[in-house]
């Protein structure tokens, strides 16, 4: 099961990006209401977590990677598809 992903100096990423499936608590989200968005969805809203037992986290069922053009979303992509390969080969 992987939870987390992390990668840096690859390609065009140059410092660490994480990609999480950890849910975020409702207390830990920020709320503002100067936002020049609508209201943003929670993690709960969008699909619900799944318990971990024994920890204390939810993980979430779907993940997104979005960003500018050539922000380096397929980078993290291809990073991770390096490390499945890597792990396939052992």
């Amino acid at each position: 099961m992987l939870v987390d992903f992390t990668v840096e100096n690859y390609r065009s990423i140059k410092e660490p990006v994480t990609l999480s499936a950890v849910a975020q608590k409702q207390s830990d989200r920020q709320t503002s209401q100067n936002s020049k968005r609508k209201r943003v969805k929670s993690d709960h809203e969008i699909a619900p977590g799944y318990h971990v037992e024994g920890w204390d986290i939810e993980l979430l069922p779907v993940l997104a990677i979005f960003g500018a053009n050539a922000s380096g979303k397929s980078n993290v992509i291809q990073a991770l598809d390096y490390l499945l390969l890597m792990m396939s080969l052992f």
